[in-house]
Protein backbone atom coordinates (compact mmCIF):
# COMPACT_ATOMS: atom_id res chain seq x y z
CA UNK A 1 0.00 0.00 0.00
CA UNK A 2 2.84 2.19 1.25
CA UNK A 3 4.33 2.21 -2.72
CA UNK A 4 2.94 0.06 -5.48
CA UNK A 5 -0.92 0.91 -5.31
CA UNK A 6 0.33 4.69 -5.24
CA UNK A 7 2.62 4.28 -7.86
CA UNK A 8 0.23 2.50 -9.90
CA UNK A 9 -1.79 5.54 -9.52
CA UNK A 10 0.46 7.63 -10.48
CA UNK A 11 1.52 5.93 -13.18
CA UNK A 12 0.37 7.98 -16.15
CA UNK A 13 0.45 4.39 -18.71
CA UNK A 14 -0.45 1.59 -16.62
CA UNK A 15 -2.56 3.38 -14.21
CA UNK A 16 -4.60 6.33 -12.84
CA UNK A 17 -2.39 9.23 -13.82
CA UNK A 18 -2.64 11.34 -10.85
CA UNK A 19 -0.08 13.44 -9.59
CA UNK A 20 2.35 12.82 -6.61
CA UNK A 21 0.09 15.13 -4.23
CA UNK A 22 -3.14 13.76 -5.46
CA UNK A 23 -2.46 10.41 -5.05
CA UNK A 24 -2.10 9.81 -1.36
CA UNK A 25 -5.57 11.39 -1.17
CA UNK A 26 -6.97 8.04 -3.14
CA UNK A 27 -4.95 5.63 -1.65
CA UNK A 28 -3.41 6.15 1.65
CA UNK A 29 -5.85 8.52 3.16
CA UNK A 30 -9.01 6.06 3.21
CA UNK A 31 -6.55 3.06 3.90
CA UNK A 32 -5.53 4.86 6.98
CA UNK A 33 -9.43 6.14 7.87
CA UNK A 34 -10.66 3.00 6.88
CA UNK A 35 -7.87 1.19 9.28
CA UNK A 36 -8.86 3.44 12.44
CA UNK A 37 -12.05 2.92 12.12
CA UNK A 38 -12.07 -0.99 12.12
CA UNK A 39 -9.84 -0.48 15.25
CA UNK A 40 -12.56 0.03 17.69
CA UNK A 41 -14.80 -3.29 15.62
CA UNK A 42 -11.82 -5.38 15.50
CA UNK A 43 -11.36 -5.04 19.43
CA UNK A 44 -15.38 -6.02 19.66
CA UNK A 45 -14.50 -9.05 17.81
CA UNK A 46 -11.44 -10.18 19.32
CA UNK A 47 -13.85 -10.19 22.60
CA UNK A 48 -16.35 -12.36 20.79
CA UNK A 49 -14.59 -14.54 18.86
CA UNK A 50 -10.81 -14.58 19.71
CA UNK A 51 -7.84 -12.46 18.67
CA UNK A 52 -6.31 -14.77 16.79
CA UNK A 53 -9.45 -15.69 14.75
CA UNK A 54 -9.75 -11.92 13.85
CA UNK A 55 -6.36 -12.03 13.19
CA UNK A 56 -6.05 -15.02 10.52
CA UNK A 57 -9.90 -13.29 9.13
CA UNK A 58 -7.94 -9.97 8.79
CA UNK A 59 -4.75 -11.39 7.06
CA UNK A 60 -6.60 -13.55 4.83
CA UNK A 61 -8.23 -10.44 3.68
CA UNK A 62 -5.41 -8.95 3.58
CA UNK A 63 -4.46 -11.17 0.71
CA UNK A 64 -7.43 -10.82 -1.23
CA UNK A 65 -7.24 -7.03 -1.03
CA UNK A 66 -3.84 -7.34 -2.04
CA UNK A 67 -4.43 -9.35 -4.90
CA UNK A 68 -7.60 -7.12 -6.05
CA UNK A 69 -5.05 -4.46 -6.48
CA UNK A 70 -4.02 -6.51 -9.62
CA UNK A 71 -7.19 -4.93 -11.51
CA UNK A 72 -5.37 -1.94 -11.04
CA UNK A 73 -3.04 -2.30 -13.47
CA UNK A 74 -3.98 -0.34 -16.46
CA UNK A 75 -6.83 1.03 -15.33
CA UNK A 76 -8.16 4.95 -14.02
CA UNK A 77 -11.11 3.30 -12.54
CA UNK A 78 -10.59 6.30 -8.56
CA UNK A 79 -13.24 4.71 -7.50
CA UNK A 80 -11.68 1.08 -7.59
CA UNK A 81 -8.52 2.27 -6.55
CA UNK A 82 -10.27 3.99 -3.51
CA UNK A 83 -12.47 0.82 -2.79
CA UNK A 84 -9.11 -1.45 -2.65
CA UNK A 85 -7.27 1.17 -0.44
CA UNK A 86 -10.28 1.09 1.74
CA UNK A 87 -10.66 -2.72 1.41
CA UNK A 88 -6.83 -2.95 2.66
CA UNK A 89 -7.02 -0.59 5.41
CA UNK A 90 -10.35 -2.42 6.77
CA UNK A 91 -8.35 -5.90 6.81
CA UNK A 92 -4.99 -5.28 7.49
CA UNK A 93 -4.18 -1.58 9.28
CA UNK A 94 -7.81 -2.47 10.82
CA UNK A 95 -8.01 -5.78 11.59
CA UNK A 96 -4.53 -7.88 11.71
CA UNK A 97 -2.05 -5.50 12.57
CA UNK A 98 -4.38 -4.12 15.55
CA UNK A 99 -4.80 -8.18 16.74
CA UNK A 100 -1.69 -8.87 16.56
CA UNK A 101 -0.56 -6.09 18.89
CA UNK A 102 -3.23 -7.35 21.01
CA UNK A 103 -1.70 -11.14 21.15
CA UNK A 104 1.54 -9.86 21.81
CA UNK A 105 0.21 -8.04 25.04
CA UNK A 106 -1.88 -11.18 26.52
CA UNK A 107 0.46 -13.55 25.59
CA UNK A 108 3.10 -12.27 26.52
CA UNK A 109 4.85 -13.73 29.79
CA UNK A 110 3.61 -12.01 33.08
CA UNK A 111 7.09 -11.35 34.21
CA UNK A 112 7.97 -9.17 31.00
CA UNK A 113 4.82 -8.23 29.88
CA UNK A 114 6.24 -5.66 27.14
CA UNK A 115 8.50 -8.51 25.42
CA UNK A 116 6.51 -9.43 22.91
CA UNK A 117 5.02 -6.08 22.12
CA UNK A 118 8.25 -4.48 21.99
CA UNK A 119 9.49 -7.75 19.85
CA UNK A 120 6.48 -7.04 17.67
CA UNK A 121 7.21 -3.30 17.20
CA UNK A 122 11.12 -4.02 16.20
CA UNK A 123 10.04 -7.24 13.72
CA UNK A 124 6.97 -4.45 12.45
CA UNK A 125 9.55 -2.16 11.36
CA UNK A 126 12.34 -4.58 10.21
CA UNK A 127 9.42 -5.84 7.89
CA UNK A 128 8.14 -2.30 6.62
CA UNK A 129 11.82 -1.12 6.10
CA UNK A 130 12.72 -4.25 4.36
CA UNK A 131 9.47 -3.82 1.95
CA UNK A 132 10.44 -1.00 0.80
CA UNK A 133 13.43 -2.83 -0.74
CA UNK A 134 12.58 -6.08 -2.21
CA UNK A 135 8.99 -5.24 -3.48
CA UNK A 136 10.71 -2.76 -5.74
CA UNK A 137 13.41 -5.12 -6.31
CA UNK A 138 11.10 -7.41 -7.91
CA UNK A 139 8.78 -4.76 -9.55
CA UNK A 140 12.21 -3.33 -10.80
CA UNK A 141 13.56 -6.66 -11.98
CA UNK A 142 10.55 -7.67 -13.68
CA UNK A 143 10.02 -3.91 -15.25
CA UNK A 144 13.03 -4.70 -16.89
CA UNK A 145 12.38 -8.51 -18.56
CA UNK A 146 8.81 -8.27 -18.74
CA UNK A 147 7.39 -4.44 -19.05
CA UNK A 148 5.35 -2.06 -16.61
CA UNK A 149 2.63 -4.69 -15.79
CA UNK A 150 4.79 -7.52 -15.03
CA UNK A 151 6.71 -5.65 -12.69
CA UNK A 152 3.60 -4.29 -10.79
CA UNK A 153 2.11 -8.09 -10.86
CA UNK A 154 5.51 -9.19 -9.47
CA UNK A 155 5.50 -7.00 -7.17
CA UNK A 156 1.97 -7.35 -5.82
CA UNK A 157 2.38 -11.27 -6.03
CA UNK A 158 5.34 -10.94 -3.28
CA UNK A 159 3.54 -8.86 -1.29
CA UNK A 160 0.51 -11.09 -1.10
CA UNK A 161 2.92 -14.38 -0.76
CA UNK A 162 4.43 -12.68 2.15
CA UNK A 163 0.84 -12.07 3.27
CA UNK A 164 -0.06 -15.79 2.73
CA UNK A 165 3.12 -16.90 4.86
CA UNK A 166 1.93 -14.76 7.66
CA UNK A 167 -1.62 -15.88 7.28
CA UNK A 168 -0.08 -19.91 7.68
CA UNK A 169 2.60 -18.40 10.82
CA UNK A 170 -0.64 -17.75 12.54
CA UNK A 171 -1.40 -21.00 12.85
CA UNK A 172 1.20 -21.41 14.98
CA UNK A 173 0.11 -19.21 17.29
CA UNK A 174 -0.44 -20.83 21.16
CA UNK A 175 -3.72 -20.09 22.49
CA UNK A 176 -3.85 -17.68 25.35
CA UNK A 177 -4.34 -18.73 28.96
CA UNK A 178 -6.84 -16.68 29.99
CA UNK A 179 -9.15 -17.46 26.52
CA UNK A 180 -9.28 -14.05 25.20
CA UNK A 181 -7.69 -14.95 22.26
Amino acid sequence: MNQIVPAIAQDTESGAGLSASHAPFVTLTPYALAGLAMGPVSGYLAGKFGYKRVLQVGLFCSVVGVMLTLALIKSDNLPLLTGISILVGIAYAGMANIMLNGLCVILSPSDNPGYLPGLNAGAFNLGAGLSFVVLPLVQTALHEHGGVEAGYTGGISTGAAILLLAFAASFLISKPQDNRG
